[in-house]
């Protein structure tokens, strides 16, 4: 059988997007019991969710891996508490705390990994998927429609970046990154590949949604 032949008698099922239910996670966390590579759609019945989702299933359908998942925290609010509780100090995936929704978060291990900043096309969010979200050392712990900085992070905008591999979320744009710096292994205020300095905040927009308020 030839390469266009095998192709061609792929089948991709009608929704390739997994629903997440709050059993699918582990009791009082936001990890998942499930400990295999894949990345999940953050959702709630607003119309940006909605064009979230719509992206993210033209994604899915194109892949047959990583996992591709999703949960409506409008219906699984325990789940959207937990991330809430996620600012608490000492929280490990303190990173991680509920900003805004929708959000999309890259999972390996059961952990979350990584915040996608990209563009919001079906390639970019495709191309995400395939090359960087199951990567060996990703870890992007910034999300971009967060109100300000992480941890006490000094933030600051640097210049537009040369062409290099992508290796943030923020590289899936179609253009050259601005505002995107990675530090290095032997950088003196971090010793871990791949970890993001985050672009300025202070002049972007932030999606924040109000039925937020949780109680």
């Amino acid at each position: 059988m030839s390469t266009a032949d095998l192709l061609n008698s792929i089948e991709y099922q009608p929704n390739p997007v997994q629903e997440l239910q709050g059993t699918d996670f582990e009791s009082n966390s936001v990890r998942l019991i499930n400990k295999e590579c894949g990345v999940i759609l953050f959702y709630d019945a607003s119309n940006t969710s909605q064009s979230f989702r719509s992206v993210f299933l033209g994604a899915a359908k194109e892949i047959v891996a990583p996992n591709m998942w999703a949960i409506n925290l409008s219906i699984h609010r325990e789940i959207a508490k937990r991330f809430l509780n996620l600012r608490q100090d000492g929280n490990d995936l303190r990173w991680a705390y509920l900003r805004s929704i929708p959000f999309i978060l890259a999972y390996k291990n059961g952990s979350p990994k990584g915040f996608y900043n990209g563009a919001l096309t079906v390639q970019n969010l495709r191309d995400y998927a395939l090359t960087l979200a199951c990567s060996p050392n990703y870890y992007e712990p910034v999300n971009e429609f967060g109100p300000g900085p992480i941890d006490g992070q000094n933030i600051s905008l640097t210049n537009r970046q040369p062409y290099r591999p992508k290796e943030t979320s923020f590289d899936f744009t179609g253009t050259a990154p601005e505002g995107v710096a990675v530090t290095s292994p032997a950088s003196p205020n971090n010793t871990k590949s791949g970890v993001v300095t985050p672009p300025s905040l202070a002049n972007k927009p932030v999606m924040v949604n109000p039925d937020i308020r949780l109680v």
